[in-house]
């Protein structure tokens, strides 16, 4: 789904309450609370009970985003070893639940195509670094939801953006626009009078 308004439509007030409303099925909740455990944010006691609401800022990165090995070094009667831990990134943390991207145009093409590829595969694949061997995979099967503004100055109806600015807005959007088959339009929300 793509929220599309203006600045303070509240676009992440409903993405929050999307969650809300996703039956949650007890495998996904059971996957989803192990790559929790996994990234250390849940002890081994504890059990996700909804599904997750993960919203990432548009400045992650590839780690930040789809996970990253680190590299840790021990030493054993003085031989090196060398384990590598890797950490889910926000699209499996968001397994089960919602992905939102706001202001999604802003985040990387890099970010946007690797998302495309990931959602479609359903999973994202490790590999180890120096042989690109299979080290596992995390599932990765969010729902995809963006915000975005209308046009780049955000205003519908007092809009000056050049034809041209508009396009080029909605192009970033295209690599993950198949993702998001509903497009919403979220009017400004109402001012509360005290």
């Amino acid at each position: 789904m793509l929220l599309v308004g203006p600045p303070g439509s509240e676009k992440i007030a409903i993405a929050r309450r999307l969650v809300l409303d996703i039956g949650p099925s007890e495998a996904m909740l059971t996957v989803a609370t192990n790559i929790h455990r996994r990234a250390g944010l849940l002890r081994e006691d504890e059990v996700l009970e909804r599904p997750p609401f993960r919203a990432p800022h548009h400045t992650a990165g590839l780690d930040g985003m789809f996970g990253s090995g680190i590299v840790s070094s021990t030493n054993v009667a003085r031989v090196q070893l060398q384990a590598c831990e890797f950490r889910p990134g926000e699209v499996s943390l968001a397994h089960g639940g919602i992905l939102y991207l706001d202001d999604v145009g802003d985040y990387s093409q890099e970010v946007l195509w690797t998302l495309d590829v990931i959602l479609r595969a359903g999973e994202i694949q490790i590999k180890q670094w120096y042989n690109r061997a299979p080290a596992g995979s995390y599932a990765a099967e969010p729902i995809l939801v963006g915000g975005t503004q209308p046009c780049p100055c955000g205003l519908y109806d007092k809009c000056m953006c050049l034809d041209s600015d508009i396009v080029r807005h909605w192009r970033r959007l295209f690599a993950v626009l198949g993702h998001m088959p509903m497009i919403v339009r979220v009017p400004l929300a109402p001012e509360e009078n005290p």
